[in-house]
């Protein structure tokens, strides 16, 4: 990997003035109805600028295609909203009880300038860019005293994982520090493409919200979770919360629901046995094509070396390569996670060309970062080569 290419985005040190807002947060979520609470993603802010521009961004025209991808080693997301849903999600922007701003954010400071929007001064927001991307400090410190007795539903790609996690107990030890005792939670799990069934997926939630007297929604469904979340707030009088990543950070997801390649990022609060996240995934998605199986339990192999902040999130390593953390408690997680793997899933790894096609990826990815005996010849292999590079270019400029 490259020692130039930095991700550089480390958590804040400014706890206090953090936790002080997520505390404000939580006092208008439970006092305040509607309440709706956003985040300005940087792909839906390049997304609104694009509409406004008359543009395309360049991710919409990977939607279809990633629909059969299965990759072990690709990572990639986006909001998945298509063009004619760009009116709603600027209104929901524009109306929502509070918009994190995301002002912290690289993209978000350098693209923001270029974004046309109407949005009271007096509606509530973060207080800035050194106190923003609130939602990782408000799930570690705010989740835990909100969502006990209360009812709430939880919807997203990754719903039905969590759904089985949350009833075994190394998951419920793991987690203790989030999910009380008294919590009641509903989860909702959704796989469809929210592109295609917005409005369907809307009438769903809000049956399910009539249904269960639900007081506060949790929506992990990329783009479309602003919409949901500001238009079923206003509709049905409740509070609703743009959750984001945080559903894979409750799970600790290395891959999106309802995709089989890696994810863009990984919040990270507490690690969930590989073992225990896979029998969860079997019991919520029973039908698994071997080579599905794999490319998940790939992801769930490679989140152990990202770099990990409780209540903060990292990059693969294509964003960066400090995302990476070959520490000695990382790498330990890998190999015995790895050892499950062998055995659970030794079997398939050479069952059908899709199967190896996956192993293949993968067993190059820990080779390259240097990982195992073959790693550490390649990577004392590579340097004998850059060297040798280097001393042929320098003879031949002599």
């Amino acid at each position: 990997m490259s020692e130039n290419r930095q991700f550089n985005h480390y958590r804040p040190e400014n706890t206090e003035l953090r936790r002080a807002e997520c505390a404000r947060i939580t006092a208008l979520m439970k006092s305040d109805r509607p309440f709706s609470f956003l985040r300005l993603g940087d792909m839906e802010l390049m997304f609104l600028i694009a509409a406004q521009n008359g543009t395309e961004v360049s991710w919409q025209d990977k939607i279809n295609g990633e629909k059969d991808l299965v990759s072990s080693t690709v990572a990639f997301g986006h909001p998945g909203l298509r063009a004619e849903h760009a009116p709603r999600l600027q209104a929901a922007y524009e109306r929502c009880s509070y918009l994190d701003f995301h002002d912290g954010w690289i993209v978000n400071k350098r693209e923001f300038p270029k974004w046309k929007y109407v949005r009271s001064p007096d509606a509530h927001r973060n207080p800035g860019a050194a106190v923003s991307q609130l939602f990782f400090d408000w799930l570690r410190y705010e989740f835990h005293g909100y969502v006990e007795r209360r009812r709430c539903l939880f919807i997203g790609a990754e719903a039905g994982i969590l759904a089985a996690l949350y009833v075994q107990p190394l998951y419920r030890e793991a987690s203790a520090n989030y999910w009380p005792p008294g919590a009641e939670p509903i989860f909702l799990g959704e796989t469809r493409r929210v592109g295609e069934s917005l409005d369907d997926i809307k009438e769903d939630l809000a049956k399910s919200i009539k249904d269960n007297q639900v007081d506060t929604i949790f929506v992990s469904l990329g783009g479309a979770s602003k919409i949901l979340c500001y238009e079923l707030a206003e509709e049905l009088n409740i509070a609703a919360f743009d959750f984001g990543g945080l559903m894979r950070g409750l799970t600790y997801s290395g891959s999106d629901g309802h995709n089989f390649f890696r994810a863009t990022h990984y919040p990270f609060y507490f690690r969930v046995p590989f073992e225990t996240y896979m029998r969860a995934l079997h019991q919520s998605s029973p039908d698994l094509p071997p080579e599905k199986v794999l490319a998940k339990a790939h992801a769930q192999l490679m989140i152990e070396l990202i770099r990990k902040e409780e209540g903060w999130s990292y990059a693969s390593e294509r964003g960066g390569d400090d995302c990476i953390d070959l520490s000695a408690e990382n790498v330990g997680h890998f190999w015995r996670s790895y050892a499950r793997y062998q055995e659970l899933y030794g079997h398939l790894r050479t069952l059908n060309s899709d199967t190896i096609r996956q192993v293949h990826e993968f067993e190059s990815w820990r080779r390259q970062l240097g990982l195992g005996i073959d790693g550490k010849l390649l990577k004392v292999s590579s340097a004998g080569k850059a060297t040798l590079r280097k001393v042929v270019r320098r003879y031949l400029h002599v």
